[in-house]
Order: C-alpha cells, then structure tokens, then sequence
C-alpha cells in the first residue's frame, strides 16, 4: 500500500534480473515465488518474513 521497502531478498542467489514474480495467496503473501534470467531460468521460493533477507525454501531450473 505504501511502496515502502520491506525485505531485499535473493541478493547473490538471483541471477541478473527478476523475470516473474508472485506472492501466495492462501497464507496472506507469506511465500514469494521468482523466476530469475538465469540461463536455466531458476524458480526459487522464498519466505519472505524470516531473517534480514527471507530463506529460500526451494530452487529449480524451469527451462530445459
């Protein structure tokens, strides 16, 4: 509502851009889902509200 900066996540863990983004629905937006620009095109996802950073919960290549 605010646009105010809450976490910066995947900070060395992304690579070279965000390409899709997207926040949970059932849980309120405790998870977030992002694909990066890797070569492989890497689905992370990230709970957001833990530690300075978020925790990644998981990450796989989506592109074969």
């Amino acid at each position: 509502m605010t646009l105010e900066t809450l976490k910066v996540i995947g900070a060395g863990s992304l690579d070279r851009a965000v390409a899709c983004l997207s926040f949970s629905v059932t849980d309120g937006g405790q998870m977030i889902c992002a694909v990066d620009e890797h070569n492989d095109h890497r689905l992370s996802i990230w709970d957001w509200n833990k530690g300075a950073r978020g925790s990644k919960i998981a990450e796989m290549k989506v592109c074969a």
